[in-house]
């Protein structure tokens, strides 16, 4: 449906020579770029070429999980809308309809129809961007932060 989108993998791990054997299989080798590790600074140069981010976190099979997860964080403060899971502490990041969307662990079709949606409205990825950037602006701002713990303090006190 979109011939022209490409998605790039951050990261390594375990999972990395099965996933480069199916995009190989699946004949999409040519859109999907595996970056391996990369420091901050190329994370953000990654994000600021992006339209979207995408982030499938599920509950292992042997139980370990993520929290929220701070690259959610890092793609809503560059207006990144965000595809992800129901998982930990994301629907604490990404607000359902306007940061991003949230599907269930597992369950592939939802993540799909969210990341066409998104494909298609660009318009969509936009304004779900800027929500999310507010969002992670006033959320997670430390001199925000710091103003609001001082003003408890100073009511309690």
């Amino acid at each position: 449906e979109f011939p022209d989108a490409e998605l790039t993998i951050v990261g390594d791990g375990p999972l990395r020579a099965s996933l480069e054997r199916l995009a190989g299989e699946l004949g999409v080798a040519g859109a999907v770029r595996f970056a391996g590790m990369l420091s901050g600074k190329e994370v953000r140069q990654k994000m600021s070429q992006a339209n979207v981010m995408m982030a499938p976190s599920v509950v292992a099979r042997d139980g370990d999980r993520e929290s929220g997860l701070m690259v959610l964080k890092e793609a809503g403060a560059c207006a990144l809308p965000s595809v992800a899971t129901r998982h930990g502490g994301i629907p604490e990041i990404v607000i359902h309809e306007q940061t991003g969307f949230l599907a269930p662990e597992r369950e592939v079709g939802p993540l799909a129809d969210y990341l066409r949606l998104l494909a298609a409205d660009p318009g969509l990825r936009v304004r779900m961007g800027e929500s999310a950037r507010r969002k992670i602006a006033e959320e997670y701002d430390t001199v925000i932060q710091n103003r609001r713990l001082e003003e408890h303090f100073i009511t309690i006190l």
